[in-house]
This record gives C-alpha cells, structure tokens and sequence, in this order.
C-alpha cells in the first residue's frame, strides 16, 4: 500500500504493508460481519463478544477434557467417590481390606466417569445454546447480520458417554469396550463455537482500531488500519489507523488504547508523528484520563485525545476529528 504525498509538502511518502495475520483476519467472513455491521463503537456489541467468547472458551475447554475425573478439584473428587463407595460396601470404608477397598474404589470411580461426561455433555449444549441464542437476539434487536460462531458435530458412545468424535464420524473402540461401528450406536449432538478469527478480533482490540477507522472513513479520510510504515529515519513503526485528505493536506495517525492513556502513550504516539511526516495524532481510549499533564502534554504535541468511546455517540466522537 502507497498513500499520496500531498503536493507542495516535503512529507515522506508512507510505505506501508500489513502482516499477513492481519490480512487473513479481515477476509474472515465472521470478522467482515462486524465489521460491516457499523456498530464496532458500541457497548452492546463489546458486551456480547465479550460473553459469547467467554462461553465458547467454556465449550473449548470442556471438549478437550479426556478423563473428566482428573478435571475435578480433588476435594469434589474425595467427595463423590467416598459417596459412591459408601454406598457400594456393605461395612464402613475403614473396616475395608487394602483388597476390597482397592475394588471398591474403582468400581466407585468406574460409576463416577460416565456420570461426569453426561455433566459434561450437559454444559457443553448449554454453553452452545447461550452463544447461538445470544447472537440471534442482538441480529434482530440490531437488525444485523453477525455470523460469527460456528457448529461441530459431536459423537457420543451411548454407553459411558465418551466423546468418539468431532464433525467426522468413524468407526473405532469405545474406551468403555464398546465397538463404534455406525452412528447409530452413538448419541449426536451439536457445538456452537465463536470463530477464533473473531476472538483475535475481540482479544487484540482490533474492534476498536477499525471502529476508529470507519470515524475518519466518515470524515472523508483515505484511510488504512493495523500498517507498518517506514518511517524517514528506517525504522518500520506499527501504526493502529493512518489517515490522510488530500482536499485538506491533512496527513494524521490514531492510536487506539483500551485502557487509561498514560504518558508513555503520548510520546510513543508523538515520536511516530514526528518520523512519518504526520502534522496531527489522536489517541482514541475506552478508559478516562486521569492526569492532567497527560492532557497537557497532548496538547504541547498536537495530539488529540478522545477518551471513553463506547459511551460516547458516532456524531460526539466525529465532531472531535478535525
């Protein structure tokens, strides 16, 4: 990618690439989703990524569970399994023989496993349905269209209620000794998962920087978002949104902070300024400021700051791009 440089200005011209991570993130289906649903900048779409990627971290990790009697905290453990044998011996565990109790214990843990995995089975449907039900809600309160998860197809021995597999069904042996031969001898069940391009979107706060990005886009900017640019001096600096107008010779970079903008911020900000040829910098926080010599120093650098953006309207925060 190669912006203009503007006539008449001895600017550098920007030379600018972006990582093929990032790439592979904007063609993502599920990202373009957000992206076109011009509601990046809200707290209610910030709040249901935030729960429907914690509910398919849920899902995930209950999936990768082999042996759910290793997953249970060792004193749930001690509890159950004593529940079990209790029930199962015909004289107090004490009075046991290193023998019986041996036998005991694992007929008790033998009970306990299929009991867990239909546990399991149970919160991985429920977490799967908060997501799909979840985003349904908010696709027709918002009128949008976020595809944003995906579904599995789990297989389940009928037996234990082992997980056989995921999305593909094949024939194999239960590790209850149950032979797997059609899907007929399994239980199927669906799993609804965000997509992980949308979890990076969300974890890396790419949301905000495209957010920000569609602010100068509105403003008539030729934008791009998450470049690295050459800087005058060699050095390659990784900038959130780098914006320029021509009509205006107006050639600016935003940074984008999903926490209390400090000091440090405005001289990293300013010295990329000062490299890239840039006459104008923002910084664009979800956070509130708390210094004034924070504020200050923005001034004495010709930075911008515009803090607390989820709480702020589209026209409020346009208002403060020059």
């Amino acid at each position: 990618m190669r912006l203009q440089s503007p006539k008449g200005k001895t600017w550098p011209e920007f030379y600018g690439q972006k990582s093929t991570s990032r790439i592979d993130i904007e063609s993502s289906a599920s990202v373009k989703s957000l992206l076109t649903s011009g509601r990046l900048l809200t707290i209610d779409l910030n709040q249901l990524l935030g729960s429907v990627i914690s509910h398919s971290t849920d899902v995930d990790r209950y999936l990768k569970i082999d042996d759910p009697i290793s997953s249970l905290p060792q004193q749930e453990y001690f509890d159950k399994v004593t529940e079990i044998m209790r029930k199962k011996s015909k004289t107090a565990i004490s009075h046991l023989s290193n023998k019986d109790f041996k036998k005991t214990l694992q007929e008790a843990q033998d009970e306990l496993r299929p009991l867990l995995r239909r546990d399991l089975k149970k919160k991985i449907s429920a977490n799967s349905d908060f997501i799909e039900e979840e985003i349904s809600k908010y696709n027709l309160k918002n009128k949008t269209k976020l595809k944003i998860f995906n579904q599995s197809v789990l297989y389940y021995c009928k037996e234990c209620s082992s997980l056989i597999e995921k999305d593909e069904f094949k024939s194999k042996n239960c590790s209850c000794g149950k032979r797997i031969t059609k899907v007929s001898d399994t239980e199927k069940q669906t799993a609804a998962q965000v997509n992980p391009e949308v979890e990076i979107f969300f974890k890396n706060n790419m949301w905000l920087e495209y957010g920000v990005e569609l602010l100068f886009k509105q403003k008539n900017y030729q934008t791009e978002c998450g470049v690295y640019i050459l800087g005058s001096s060699g050095v390659s600096h990784e900038i959130d949104i780098v914006a320029e107008r021509e009509s205006d010779y107006i050639r600016t970079i935003g940074e984008c902070k999903n926490k209390e903008i400090q000091i440090d911020d405005i001289f990293k900000l300013s010295g990329k300024m000062q490299d890239t040829g840039c006459n104008y910098g923002y910084i664009f926080s979800t956070g509130v400021m708390q210094s004034d010599d924070v504020y200050r120093l923005a001034i004495s650098r010709n930075i911008k700051i515009i803090e607390k953006v989820l709480e702020k309207t589209t026209k409020e925060m346009q208002d403060k791009i020059d």
